[in-house]
């Protein structure tokens, strides 16, 4: 409900799927095969209290150890689509030419 096509808090959209690997790669919330370099897995695992945290702290419990896990394994399989659909392949980087 935070992130999703109605609300988008800290201009941050998650919903639909293909809307996280909008924009080039340095934009994108996920980067498929790389849990480590992704945005989304950064804010889950900073401390409840730390800028950028994910869920901001008193908004809601932390995720578990768990979840984080299935998160990074679901960005290292390739973070497919809800009916296994491949992400897009990212944009390139906008150029002086292109702005």
């Amino acid at each position: 409900k935070c992130h999703g096509p109605k609300r988008q808090k800290a201009g941050l959209q998650l919903v639909p799927w293909p809307i996280m690997f909008a924009g080039d790669a340095s934009e994108q919330v996920v980067s498929p095969g790389n849990a480590s370099g992704s945005l989304m897995i950064h804010a889950i695992t900073l401390k409840p209290g730390e800028d950028g945290a994910m869920p901001p702290e008193g908004k809601a419990d932390p995720l578990s150890q768990q979840q984080i896990d299935l998160f990074s394994q679901w960005i290292m399989d390739g973070a497919h689509g809800p009916d296994g659909q491949q992400p897009p392949p990212p944009a390139e980087p906008a150029t002086k030419d292109t702005v």
